[in-house]
């Protein structure tokens, strides 16, 4: 089963570990995801040019050796047209581009699910019901936005 991981997912895999138990939470479950043999994990460019920013060079590399052998899908004129579609409806504010693009590539690449820590903009009931709307207005059957932990108990 293809899943699309946004960036939140190799961060979360890399990141150093916290003593905070939500985020050690958060991330034993990207972990346990992470190696569960159901899915078949891909990302699209906008993804790479996300895990490569920041300052701590350790960390963009393991982001980067960990995605390396990964399904990229393109962002071509279809997925743009869709993403600036979920901007101007504002289902996403408009500074928010790169999450409607992670949307956008999942939805016309029929990839059934997109994997998310994201829970403000994404992995949020009141977004995704409009993202539903506008994607089933443009043609598209919507994808299925989940946390890890929410794709862990999906039944395939």
């Amino acid at each position: 089963m293809f899943v699309y991981l946004d960036t939140s997912i190799p961060s979360f895999l890399v990141r150093d570990h916290r003593t905070d138990p939500d985020i050690i939470e958060m991330q034993e479950v990207t972990h346990r995801l992470w190696n569960d043999k159901r899915f078949e994990f891909v990302i699209s460019q906008r993804v790479i040019d996300e895990i490569q920013v920041g300052n701590r060079k350790n960390q963009v590399t393991l982001r980067l050796q960990l995605i390396q052998n990964l399904g990229i899908l393109e962002i071509t004129e279809e997925v743009e047209s869709l993403a600036t579609l979920l901007l101007q409806a504002r289902a996403l504010p408009l500074d928010q581009e790169s999450d409607a693009i992670h949307v956008a590539v999942a939805t016309v690449n029929e990839v059934p699910f997109l994997t998310t820590w994201n829970l403000k903009h994404l992995a949020n009931t009141n977004q995704k019901i409009q993202f539903d709307r506008i994607c089933k207005a443009a043609g598209y059957l919507p994808v299925k936005i989940l946390t890890p932990a929410q794709l862990l108990e999906i039944e395939l």
